[in-house]
Formats: structure tokens, sequence, C-alpha cells
């Protein structure tokens, strides 16, 4: 993480942060990519028992399930003046909420895949219902967490 020193900041003029990725982040994007591979896996797998129009609704699923994976996936790598923060970011607090921002980018996509992957699983299996609302739950409280810590870091 590189900032400017404080005497090559202007006022009202936020530095340009860069944020270079650690374990923690490539394995996140590791876990988010594996899952969609599994969802993919798990489509074809089922290939055989689904008619055809169940088959085309589970590709458009898994389609649009590894759209936002690569959407969010590119989001992840935004620069500074991209990203909305929950708190006004200032010179000094800045680098901690961009590396906030973009772990929170990651786990979401890690939340994200999981949720297609369980939304793939209703159209097969009537017992995976509650792992939609799960995943849904799951989504919800890292947004929520990630709002509170980046409140608590201002």
């Amino acid at each position: 993480m590189e900032t400017l020193d404080k005497s090559k900041r202007q006022p009202g003029i936020l530095p340009d942060v860069h944020y270079h990725p650690g374990l923690a982040d490539r394995i996140l994007e590791a876990a988010a990519l594996l899952i969609i591979i599994a969802n993919w896996v798990y489509i074809f797998y089922m290939r055989n028992t689904a008619d055809a129009e169940t088959f085309t609704t589970t590709c458009i699923l898994g389609g649009c399930a590894t759209f936002c994976f690569i959407i969010t996936a590119l989001c992840a790598y935004a620069p500074v003046r991209l990203i909305n923060f929950p708190v006004r970011p200032t010179a000094d607090n800045i680098a901690a909420q961009y590396a906030m921002a973009i772990r929170f980018i990651r786990v979401t996509n890690v939340a994200l895949g999981l949720c297609m992957a369980s939304a793939t699983l209703v159209i097969f299996h009537d017992w995976a219902l509650p792992l939609v609302f799960a995943t849904v739950a799951l989504l919800m409280l890292t947004t929520i967490a990630y709002i509170i810590i980046s409140y608590k870091r201002r």
C-alpha cells in the first residue's frame, strides 16, 4: 500500500493509492473461481438427468454467475477514484478505507458465487432452498459488517 507523504498532498484532493493483493486476497479470488467452476461442473453433470428446458435454464444461470464473477473480480482492481466509500475518506485514512473496500469486494464475490451456486442446486433439489436464504443472509451480513467496520475506522 502506497500513499503520498504529507508534504506532497494537496488540500481537498485524495492521494492515489495502490493496493497490492496479499495472500488472503488471492485465496478469496481462488475460492470465488472454484465456486464458479464447481457450479459449471454440476450443471454439466446434471445435464443427463434434466430435460432440455431445465438444462437451458441452468446454463443461463451459470452464465449469469460467470458474468457476475467477472464483473466483481474486475471491480476489485478499480482505482480509488471509482470506489464509493460508505464514509468520506480523508488523506490520512484513504489507504485503510481502500483496502477494506477491495477486501469487501472480494468477499462479496465469494458470497455472490455461493448464492448463484445454491440457486442452481434449487433447480434440481427442493432441499436446497434454505441454502439460497442462507447465502443471501451471508451477503447482507458482509455488507453490514463492512459498513460498521468502515465507520469505526474513519
